[in-house]
């Protein structure tokens, strides 16, 4: 029997190649992370964006790919992120949301009613999660859900995350329990979710 932590390493994978995103197909696996920095035109547009509107909806299709900020240097990242989510998912359209949060937008342990969502933080902390043996899940929605010593994985800014939503085939009641980090300042958070 494998140790939490060993069970927590497995469910929750860090990868630091595009394509290992894959991996969130396989079984026991509840959520990737792709390890990765900025590139410096791209954290720089995005700061740039923060100052800008508060939240964003935009489209992306295969047959064609839309610029959702008009800065070219994010716009590309997203394009690159929308692609290969879509790849995953076999799907022809993702819904992009970009928001500006100056406060956690979920501060409480939850899980989403979704297949797959992808999250990246652009600007401030990224998300927090923990694999399903950190958790008791008749306790969400209170004040601690967690289980005593709970793995809790923080992505970093910039970290794209692959969460399994309840809606995963075979998933119900399964779904990756997450929730917004404590923040100073301001976070510019994307997600994605397929729509077709």
């Amino acid at each position: 029997m494998l140790a939490v932590a060993d069970a927590a390493a497995s469910a929750v994978r860090r990868v630091r190649r595009l394509h290992e995103l894959a991996c969130v197909h396989d079984a026991g696996v509840e959520a990737v992370l792709l390890a990765r920095r900025l590139p410096r035109a791209v954290a720089a547009e995005a700061a740039a964006l923060a100052r800008g509107p508060r939240r964003l909806l935009a489209g992306w299709r295969r047959d064609a790919p839309a610029h959702v900020t008009g800065a070219p240097a994010l716009d590309a990242d997203l394009a690159l992120l929308a692609e290969v989510f879509a790849d995953l998912l076999g799907c022809e359209e993702v819904g992009v949301r970009m928001q500006v949060l100056e406060a956690p937008m979920c501060p409480r342990w939850h899980v989403d009613r979704v297949e797959l969502r992808l999250v990246t933080t652009y600007l401030g902390p990224g998300s927090e999660l923990v694999p399903s043996s950190s958790v008791r899940r008749e306790r969400l929605g209170t004040e601690d859900p967690l289980r005593p010593g709970a793995a809790i994985v923080s992505a970093r800014t910039g970290e794209v995350v692959l969460m399994k939503g309840e809606a995963w085939d075979g998933n119900l009641g399964r779904g990756v329990v997450h929730r917004s980090p404590a923040q100073h300042g301001e976070r510019l958070v994307v997600t994605m979710d397929p729509l077709g």
